[in-house]
């Protein structure tokens, strides 16, 4: 830590009071118009000292492509996804604007312009979103490594995107259809994936050994990346689907007619090797959809989406559905799919009218505070 040494000395008559510091080798000095403002900068400057908050002007005084580089070094352990959408960000939005300017010198109004010109280039919304998280991660890593004291990005709003449009829900029948527009074995995973609500990733990291055929359902422990690098799911947890008894018959004899031991992939390329997402949509999937005359704008993680529509009508819950879908909050669960679940409100609407309708049950069955608090608390 820097010794400080402060001293007030008459100067200028516009700003007679002026305040003296050492840093290190370097000697400091603001100056200030009155004796009161300029005994509050002495005051914090003894406090950061003291509470070991203290950091140098000097410290700043590095590059940002400098010490983004660094920052990716460091970004290990994160899915190769979002590494990819990180160096993305920063070859496109981040370094061409800001490489050879100083941590210090990055002002909230510099990130500001940032994401406006993005958007007026006529880049999507979503796309500037990606990048000022992409510049606030870096930021704040330099705001933990002590270089900057606060970071610029704090505050600042992506601009807002225009409406999602709704995911698009499949009948049984409609996948029946596609999936017979689908050579086998690849025909098995598009039902799957239907009647499972795995990822894309967490299907094709499927092995034979995930699959309990006696309790008709699989466990779902990892994922597979671009690269073919298979790690932990998205939300890094374990989770168990049921298979419906038909589909696990057909998983039976796919495991049979294959002769897939338990470390075999449950899919695999027809090269061999894990399934690439690129070589299934353009050789698989978009010509079953065209094949198959559905919606042409109909992606495969609506496979997906579809799943939970079904849960839905078939009277899952919010939380049931949340554990199968993997989701790692009840907010996300409610965010895609909460206009599915009018039963629910329904419900409650007829609770409240047995309520009106039967008043006195009110008075034997009131919850105190102390009653509700432990439900709100673990809600």
């Amino acid at each position: 830590m820097p010794a400080i040494s402060i001293q007030f000395r008459r100067d200028r008559k516009s700003k007679p009071w002026v305040v003296r510091y050492a840093d290190g080798p370097s000697h400091r000095s603001s100056s200030f118009r009155t004796k009161a403002d300029a005994q509050l900068f002495a005051a914090q400057l003894r406090t950061d000292q003291a509470a070991g908050e203290w950091i140098s002007p000097d410290a700043g005084r590095v590059p940002l492509g400098q010490w983004a580089g660094e920052w990716l070094a460091a970004y290990v352990g994160r899915a190769s996804s979002t590494q990819a959408r990180a160096r993305s960000a920063l070859r496109a939005h981040i370094l061409p604007r800001f490489a050879d300017r100083h941590l210090s010198a990055i002002t909230r109004f510099d990130v500001e312009r940032m994401v406006n010109e993005i958007v007026a280039a006529g880049r999507s919304p979503a796309t500037a979103e990606k990048a000022l998280r992409t510049m606030s991660a870096v930021l704040a890593a330099a705001v933990d490594a002590r270089l900057i004291r606060d970071n610029p990005c704090r505050g600042v709003r992506p601009p807002r995107a225009a409406s999602r449009h709704e995911p698009r829900f499949l009948t049984p029948a409609e996948v029946e259809v596609l999936a017979a527009c689908v050579r086998p074995p690849y025909d098995l995973l598009v039902r799957f994936t239907a009647y499972t609500g795995l990822r894309w990733g967490e299907v094709a990291a499927l092995r034979a050994g995930d699959v309990d055929l006696l309790r008709r359902r699989a466990t779902v422990a990892r994922s597979l990346e671009r690269g073919g690098t298979v790690k932990d799911t998205k939300t890094h947890s374990r989770r168990v689907v049921h298979l419906e008894p038909e589909l696990a018959d057909d998983v039976a004899g796919h495991l049979q007619s294959h002769g897939l031991g338990r470390d075999d992939l449950l899919w695999s390329a027809p090269e061999g090797g894990p399934l690439s997402y690129t070589n299934f949509r353009r050789r698989v999937w978009r010509p079953a959809v065209v094949a198959s005359g559905l919606d042409p704008a109909l992606r495969y993680h609506h496979l997906r989406h579809t799943c939970a529509s079904w849960l839905i009508a078939r009277g899952g819950t919010a939380k049931a559905v949340m554990a199968w879908m993997g989701h790692s909050t009840i907010k996300v669960t409610f965010d895609r799919y909460g206009h599915l679940f009018p039963h629910e409100l329904e419900d409650l609407a007829a609770s409240l009218s047995d309520l009106r309708r039967s008043p006195d049950q009110w008075g034997t069955s009131r919850a105190t505070v102390g009653d509700v608090l432990p439900i709100v608390k673990n809600s």
